[in-house]
């Protein structure tokens, strides 16, 4: 009897002076989805291109040399819900009857950070949206002219199209846009 006294005593004079030097609570963390696209730099991301008229009859028209069709750069912040990867998309709306337009995305930067996306080939402007850059992930490019991918266009005149060219003042938008999940 006295070893179950000693037992019981021992255990409840054990539970009386075991204390708790721990404690825990937790934090919450918000992040959220984000898909921002823009062009920079803001105030010069607007192009103009002329044709020459040639110096000689029957040649074609030239396209201006001084055009300078490299100037803008696209910058983005992306945030994923998921694991999936993003796109980004190029399209074109207006008239350009006979005129061909073509644009490149350079490869993003050493600015930025996380899972750039990766540009694909040369695409040729429409009014069907093509991926210009696939594969975008967590990440941010930098922002503002000399940031994220450089944009290269290139106008033609293709001699399958020259019959049909207008003269006058043509103008086109060209959309880009982040996929959102």
């Amino acid at each position: 009897m006295r070893t179950k006294f000693f037992l019981f005593f021992a255990l409840i004079s054990a539970g009386a002076f075991a204390q708790s030097n721990t404690d825990q609570h937790t934090l919450t963390i918000t992040v959220p989805s984000v898909a921002l696209l823009d062009l920079e730099p803001s105030s010069g991301k607007n192009l103009s291109v002329s044709f020459n008229a040639p110096t000689d009859p029957g040649l074609a028209l030239v396209l201006d040399p001084a055009a300078v069709l490299n100037s803008v750069y696209l910058n983005y912040t992306s945030v994923l819900a998921s694991a999936t990867k993003r796109n980004i998309t190029v399209s074109m709306t207006g008239s350009l009857t006979g005129v061909q337009i073509k644009v490149t995305a350079g490869a993003a930067t050493a600015t930025g950070a996380g899972e750039k996306g990766t540009p694909t080939s040369e695409v040729t402007l429409s009014d069907t949206e093509q991926i210009i850059i696939q594969d975008v992930g967590s990440a941010y490019t930098g922002t503002g002219s000399g940031n994220g991918h450089q944009l290269t266009y290139v106008v033609d005149l293709p001699s399958s199209t020259f019959g049909t060219l207008v003269s006058g003042n043509k103008v086109a938008t060209i959309k880009y846009t982040l996929s959102g999940d």
